[in-house]
């Protein structure tokens, strides 16, 4: 079932690229964005979806600590430039931060509606040209479907598929010449296209040659035994752009497109745990060194990290051989700091992490999955929150919904329940849910469309509100309601 998403795709593939100078590439920190409201300053300041990340990070949503009424504080341990993107008043935001620096946001109110403003950082161009960002973005998402095939041709090898794809991403990247941006806007926004259509052409390339296959008239084994095999120069266009100049980074999207690389079985990269750092690297230069010759390019030094942060990520703390590896091979000591930062802090969540979490635990071909999970928690309350990873209204209403969640905390009968499905990371779903608590469930596509079409769930996020015997009661099927509305509910729910 196609999700229909209730806000503008731009807020859930915010796959940013930015222009930095070479002093802060490679530097690690904390970086600081300050917001200062002024005039007619309104109760609600009505800030929304604030989320941002880093070249070895995916997006996240950000905790903005309030100083006073009128003055918030958005602060982060970062690598490299960092996007941070948000919406205010229904408008998209976004700007780059470098770490050890901080940026100012004046938002004068004329009134409570009608506002101006004023930024102060590096990356001024790149905020002020926000909205021109957003309408290029949802232009390229919008406007191109996916790449075609000669209809009544098989496909002789994985080239064809490839360079379909990196004609359309040209074809996205001409079409969004001829603006008012600036060229090094521009140059930013061109690699949108780049970092999308490159992680769908390697996630789905064997769905689409089987489909492909199966409209030639092949049946399901001919056409599974037809998917032509990746040759190494498939990733010719690919890993090579990633391998960047210095003057250019990709601060978000850069780490899926090359998790998605590693996943890759023609990659054939054996977990790094298993195989430790100088193995691993040996089988990334023999895969790609007809592509990239140097062995101290920053591709591999970022897939490296980017291994060991998948690690991490899947709750695997690094072991004191490791950090050792890690120290003794990287000169740029940013990227050792970031490495055992992320690694201290997940060991932190995970040693406080008391609820539990399902990752595919189910049969593919099982059925009345719903049914299962709410056995597990016969006499209780019980809500169940439909979200997804890439969902920014889904991470925003996470977040607004802390303070009601903090009132149920103790309470021994009563339970949240988080289910996602395979379009989310399952990376970025791990460490996001150590910041969420509740129970999830990471399930196969098929099985929560299964849950979801017959109570007519077309948003995300979608919300359940179960009675002790398992009956519902009610639900909220067009996103986030508010914590007042929200707060309504469980009330009535438990009384």
């Amino acid at each position: 079932m196609k999700i229909i998403l209730i806000f503008t795709i731009i807020l859930f593939y915010p796959y940013l690229t930015c222009y930095a100078q070479d002093s802060a590439l490679y530097t690690d920190g904390y970086t600081s964005l300050e917001i200062k409201f002024k005039g007619e300053v309104p109760v609600s300041k009505d800030m929304s979806n604030i989320q941002g990340g880093n070249m070895l990070s995916y997006d996240r949503p950000l905790n903005v600590a309030r100083i006073n009424d009128s003055t918030y504080h958005i602060s982060f341990y970062t690598f490299g430039p960092s996007p941070v993107y948000f919406t205010y008043r229904n408008t998209y935001f976004t700007t780059v931060l470098l770490p050890d620096e901080t940026d100012i946001l004046e938002i004068y109110h004329q009134d409570t509606v009608n506002f101006e403003l004023r930024y102060t950082g590096q990356y001024k161009e790149i905020f002020d040209q926000s909205k021109l960002i957003a309408e290029k973005i949802g232009d390229m998402l919008f406007s191109y479907e996916q790449p075609r095939f000669p209809e009544d041709k098989r496909i002789e090898s994985a080239e064809v598929v490839k360079d379909s794809y990196l004609r359309q991403i040209q074809e996205i990247q001409r079409g969004m010449d001829g603006s008012s941006a600036t060229r090094s806007v521009m140059t930013y926004v061109k690699k949108m296209p780049f970092l999308v259509k490159t992680i769908e052409l390697l996630k789905r390339y064997d769905q689409r040659v089987l489909a492909h296959n199966k409209n030639l008239g092949f049946d399901s084994l001919q056409a599974l035994n037809s998917i032509s095999h990746k040759e190494d120069s498939f990733y010719q266009g690919i890993v090579n752009t990633l391998n960047t100049n210095v003057d250019i980074v990709w601060p978000l999207g850069y780490r899926e497109l090359v998790e998605t690389i590693l996943a890759d079985p023609h990659a054939k990269a054996r977990p790094i745990e298993e195989v430790g750092l100088s193995k691993y690297k040996q089988n990334l230069v023999k895969r790609f060194n007809t592509i990239i010759e140097n062995e101290n390019s920053i591709f591999y030094d970022m897939a490296l990290a980017i291994a060991y942060l998948e690690k991490i990520s899947n709750g695997s703390p690094l072991t004191e051989h490791e950090r050792m590896e890690i120290t003794r091979y990287y000169q740029n000591k940013a990227i050792v700091n970031y490495l055992f930062h992320v690694n201290e802090l997940n060991s932190k969540l995970d040693s406080s992490f008391n609820n539990r979490k399902y990752f595919l635990p189910f049969e593919e071909n099982e059925e009345e999955i719903l049914k299962k999970i709410l056995t597990r928690y016969h006499g209780k309350y019980i809500v169940v929150d439909f979200w997804a990873t890439w969902c920014g209204p889904c991470l925003d209403a996470l977040a607004r919904m802390k303070p009601i969640k903090e009132q149920y905390a103790n309470r021994n009968d009563f339970v949240f329940i988080y289910i996602t499905n395979e379009s989310s990371e399952k990376a970025k779903w791990n460490d996001l849910i150590k910041t969420i608590g509740g129970e999830h469930y990471f399930l196969y596509s098929e099985q929560s469309e299964k849950i979801m079409e017959p109570l007519d769930i077309q948003f995300l996020p979608s919300y359940l509100f179960f009675t002790k015997e398992g009956m519902l009661k009610y639900s909220h099927l067009d996103g986030y309601v508010g914590n007042t509305k929200f707060s309504e509910t469980l009330e009535d729910l438990t009384n």
